[in-house]
């Protein structure tokens, strides 16, 4: 069964402040709006993690940083083993 397209990202993020706004739980807004609700939740999670509403998770900084300092690690290691 191929798998479905994503939703464009305006949209989830239309989902997203939907949740915030109306308070509503994310799989009804989900159910209305047609994204799924795993993937509202991850916005929405990231949301709260990036206002610091959630200090269990990296902002979305953080998560760049965390990329960037692996890709760095990666380099640096490819280098010393030539």
């Amino acid at each position: 069964m191929p798998r479905s397209r994503k939703p464009p990202v305006e949209l989830v993020e239309r989902a997203t402040r939907l949740v915030f706004e109306s308070g509503r739980p994310i799989a009804h807004v989900a159910a209305d709006l047609g994204p799924s609700p795993e993937m509202v939740r991850k916005y929405v999670r990231q949301v709260e993690a990036n206002e610091g509403l959630r200090p269990d998770l990296p902002t979305s900084e953080e998560r760049e940083e965390i990329k960037r300092l692996r890709e760095e690690n990666f380099e640096l290691r490819a280098r010393t083993r030539s």
